[in-house]
């Protein structure tokens, strides 16, 4: 899911919230930690987001799952390497 055609859309598990995460800095809304590129948009996502997403949240729960059952399945396989 993509949110302004620009931020991956994600549930955090570990902050149990919808998030964006940047493409330039790497960091998600939820961390605090944001870019010239993303800080205005964190700052508003982390106000609106989940009520934006509210309809989308058991979806993005069960892409974040997934996502981390197949990055456990390739560092499996492959190794740390391929992270």
């Amino acid at each position: 899911m993509v949110w302004k055609n620009k931020y991956r859309v994600y549930w955090c598990d570990l902050c149990q919230c919808v998030a964006i995460a940047c493409d330039v800095c790497g960091f998600g809304s939820c961390v605090g930690s944001s870019c010239e590129k993303c800080h205005d948009d964190f700052k508003w996502f982390i106000k609106n987001g989940e009520a934006e997403f509210a309809d989308k949240i058991e979806e993005l729960k069960a892409e974040t799952a997934k996502r981390q059952t197949d990055n456990k399945l390739i560092e499996q396989i492959f190794g740390e390497k391929y992270k």
